[in-house]
């Protein structure tokens, strides 16, 4: 929602890109930069669901309405979606497999007689249509009975006294049904058992399928051509994404750059779904190769800020260009740890401190709460007694991650100074102090909306002012006030 008053901004005072990359949420605004779309399309195309902005007339016909955020948190929808030898990880599989099949196979069927009940009365029975005359050799008679049904119980039997030996296969059945029918009850559970077995709450599919429709609808149905998936090569405007490969055992390879030069053939909406892969929240993507299989994950554990691309770091990934060193580059940064200053006279954020427009830094699960798929975090939810539930484990687990990404602008802070010496090269802070990036309701709530884009839109005026790209008396209005 930041980029995109951002980007207005850019465009409105008489700016382009040429060249984009970006890391997670800023590889998905870059790949649709790259595919064609312009400023305004991408305004109505991340605008509130009842918004009443105008559809451009130059997007392509098939798409017909806004992003909305909150379908990428796709859990698995049933059972089905989780493997089987994820399901025989979980303790409740292991629990149903030990306790409740022992407890069934024990269960005593009650209107069955003891093995000796049962060879008295056959032996009566015998004797007595015997009328009588084979009563001396009742004893011989029941011995033999008896031994006849060695098989069956002496006590009263359970259900176990008709079972084979061998239990371990029916264990596993039994564990398989009842395990299922519970998970596909519980929605929650499901989210539970991705989030421990798989590292990520959500398949992270649906985000993917809404980033290929729209890459495919801008560079082939808009241009009258067959539809097929967008590769890097098929893109108008050079594009870098980067993801991390964190189970890599060479350090240096982790940091992966996916560009026209070094993944041509590669499909674009596959990479941003791995730039896209936040750790604990969406499932890391996985490849097999040469018999090994690597996680792929958010790329800002890695690069948060993949400035270098335009500078002399891009040998290998970019193609150069004549104008490299001279043309202007703007690297956009979206920090919730600064507050808008008060004379930009920005709306209140999402979060604030009573009685003012000081933006309060919510905690992951306060954020995650907002959706209506986290409902459970709240008071009531499954996992009542506090606000938080049992996510506390969850919430401690996000704020590492948050450290994570920010020491990667943090640890290139040294070379990103260098680099503003010897390049033009500026850098637009957008401040988001009182928003969370985990919240996927933004677009829901048109006030929450504007309090982004109006931030996206004032810090970067501030710097094309300040850098001297634009003279203060050439500023335009903001479009998102009154």
């Amino acid at each position: 929602m930041a980029y995109v008053g951002a980007l207005r901004a850019v465009r409105e005072h008489g700016f382009w890109f040429a060249r984009v990359a970006g890391t997670s949420a800023g590889s998905m605004v870059a790949a649709l930069i790259a595919a064609g779309y312009d400023a305004a399309e991408l305004e109505w195309i991340f605008a509130p669901l009842e918004s009443t902005t105008h559809r451009p007339d130059s997007l392509p016909s098939s798409i017909t309405e806004p992003i909305d955020l909150s379908t990428f948190l796709d859990y698995p929808e049933s059972s089905s979606d989780i493997d089987s030898t994820i399901m025989r990880k979980t303790y409740l599989w292991r629990a149903i497999k030990l306790n409740a099949v022992d407890e069934l196979l024990n269960r005593k069927l009650t209107r069955l007689p003891a093995r000796n009940q049962l060879v008295d009365d056959i032996t009566g029975r015998i004797v007595a249509l015997s009328f009588g005359r084979l009563n001396l050799f009742r004893n011989r008679i029941y011995n033999i009975i008896n031994t006849a049904l060695h098989f069956y119980p002496e006590d009263t039997p359970a259900i176990r006294s008709f079972m084979p030996i061998t239990l371990e296969q029916l264990r596993e059945d039994i564990a398989d049904v009842a395990w299922r029918a519970f998970t596909d009850t519980v929605k929650d559970y499901r989210l539970f058992v991705n989030w421990t077995f798989e590292g990520g709450f959500f398949e992270g599919q649906a985000m993917y399928k809404k980033m290929k429709e729209l890459l495919e609808a801008k560079v082939w149905e808009s241009r009258g051509l067959s539809v097929r998936p967008v590769r890097f090569k098929d893109l108008p405007l050079e594009l870098g994404v980067i993801s991390a490969n964190t189970s890599h055992p060479d350090k240096a390879k982790r940091m992966q750059v996916r560009t026209r030069l070094s993944a041509g053939n590669m499909e674009v909406a596959r990479a941003l779904r791995d730039s896209m892969s936040v750790p604990l929240f969406f499932k890391p993507r996985k490849y097999t190769r040469g018999g090994n299989t690597f996680e792929i994950m958010d790329g800002g554990l890695i690069c948060n800020f993949p400035f270098w691309l335009f500078t002399g770091g891009h040998e290998g990934y970019l193609v150069p260009s004549a104008d490299d060193n001279a043309r202007t580059k703007v690297g956009f940064i979206l920090d919730k740890e600064i507050d808008a200053p008060s004379h930009w006279g920005c709306p209140e954020p999402k979060w604030h401190m009573p009685g003012s427009k000081e933006g309060r830094s919510p905690n992951n699960t306060e954020a995650l709460a907002e959706n209506p798929e986290f409902a459970f975090l709240s008071w009531g939810g499954l996992f009542s007694g506090s606000p938080f539930g049992e996510f506390i484990g969850i919430e401690r687990a996000l704020r590492l991650v948050d450290v994570s990404l920010a020491a990667g602008l943090t640890f290139t802070e040294p070379w990103r100074s260098g680099i503003k010496e010897t390049y033009p090269y500026y850098e637009v802070y957008i401040p988001l102090k009182g928003y969370n990036g985990l919240d996927f309701s933004v677009n829901k709530d048109i006030k929450t909306w504007r309090g982004m884009v109006d931030r996206g839109y004032e810090a970067t005026v501030a710097k094309l002012i300040n850098a001297g790209l634009i003279r203060g008396s050439a500023r335009k209005k903001n479009p998102y006030r009154p």
